[in-house]
């Protein structure tokens, strides 16, 4: 009797296709590897695909005076630096002059590019944090505000000049003399900007 490899993997192919229980239960299982398996490569084909592709920029200054122009904020200034092919880190340095208080703040951001964008180039979402140092100037009270939250931004950069809309969302938390005055700093903040700068 001779014995054939082939016929057994049809046996049991036959067997997995048969409508029992079992047979749905493998291929639900085999169906989920699937999914996990396509799912782990998903992160390194993006990030590969970002790695064949040359970059537009490595760094990038940029300025916001939105906020500032309306009186409704902070003057922003923004410097970002690319970490990976699809990652970047932005510090942003912060001037508060919205009377009657004024101060100065500092805040980071990590920033992923998704959608198959490249650092510095695309669409990218960052968790973010902000601190402000202010005074008010009539009443010589002074209040520290912390911003917890997240950006969600589009960067184009032609030639060597980048915009950057940008909506972030923070929550405030305040304290000092008297925390109850800064109003919309404490709870949940909604910003609207738009970044204007230079790359290289």
């Amino acid at each position: 009797m001779c014995f054939s490899p082939n016929l057994l993997l049809k046996k049991e192919l036959n067997l997995m296709m048969q409508p029992h229980g079992t047979a749905r239960g493998n291929r639900a299982l085999l169906f989920a590897l699937s999914l996990l398996l396509a799912g782990g490569l998903l992160v390194p084909v993006h990030r590969a695909r970002a790695q064949d592709r040359p970059s537009p920029a490595l760094y990038d200054v940029a300025i916001d005076p939105l906020d500032l122009l309306a009186q409704q904020g902070p003057l922003n200034l923004q410097y970002e630096w690319e970490t990976s092919p699809v990652n970047s880190w932005v510090v942003r340095a912060h001037y508060w002059s919205v009377t009657p208080w004024g101060g100065f703040g500092a805040g980071a951001a990590y920033r992923f590019y998704i959608a198959d964008s490249r650092a510095l180039n695309g669409l990218s979402v960052a968790p973010a944090a902000d601190i402000f140092f202010l005074n008010d100037g009539n009443l010589g009270h002074a209040a520290t505000d912390v911003w917890l939250g997240g950006d969600l931004g589009y960067k184009w950069i032609f030639n060597q000049f980048s915009v950057e809309p940008l909506i972030g969302l923070r929550i405030g938390f305040a304290a000092g003399s008297p925390a109850s005055n800064l109003g919309a700093s404490t709870g949940g903040v909604a910003q609207i900007s738009v970044y204007l700068g230079y790359a290289w």
